[in-house]
């Protein structure tokens, strides 16, 4: 009896892993796909509010492909990463930690521009304009990508287990408790 309840739930936990990331992947993207038709359509391209809501969906679009498939292959086969790609390792942490910085960003200058647009100075209301738009978008994504970097040198792939070689990519030891000091410690 015991046996069989084990069994149950194993099939269960195998079908649950192997469908419900395949089906987030579809939607997701499927609704990625309709927001970029959407917010670049013909009315809405020189819309500021429309271009932050683009640049979002842009990097999450981004997100949800590279971090659910790469996480699907490594969950689905165990020796994805037998082989030690260590870019693999690095661009992986660093895209999964950027890109829902930058689409973060973006829904907030959403907020701002709306804010901006709605404003009763002219001053303020000259700030919510595409070409606005655009040096916020290049300045946020240059300062992201540079204030994020270190993610990208603080991990790499140690052996997780000798006999199977299989690999897990994970923080170097020693930036680890560095950076946690830095991070955690709060001036008083």
């Amino acid at each position: 009896m015991i046996n069989k309840n084990i069994i149950i739930s194993n099939t269960i936990i195998n079908w649950t892993t192997l469908y419900i990331p395949l089906l987030t992947i579809i939607v997701g993207t499927l609704g990625s796909i309709c927001n970029i038709i959407t917010f670049s359509s013909k009315k809405l391209r020189y819309n500021s509010c429309a271009f932050y809501f683009l640049c979002s969906t842009i990097f999450d679009l981004i997100y949800l492909l590279f971090s659910s498939i790469t996480r699907f292959m490594s969950d689905r086969y165990v020796n994805f990463l037998s082989n030690g790609p260590i870019l693999y390792c690095k661009c992986r942490t660093y895209l999964v930690v950027v890109m829902p910085i930058l689409s973060s960003c973006f829904l907030m200058f959403t907020s701002i521009d709306r804010f901006l647009s709605t404003s009763n100075s002219r001053k303020w209301r000259n700030f919510s304009k595409i070409h606005v738009a655009w040096r916020v978008s290049i300045t946020t994504f240059v300062f992201v990508i540079l204030s994020t970097s270190h993610v990208f040198f603080l991990f790499e792939l140690q052996l997780k287990d000798i006999n199977n070689k299989i690999y897990e990519c994970v923080p170097r030891p020693e930036d680890q408790s560095t950076t946690n000091r830095i991070t955690i410690q709060r001036p008083n």
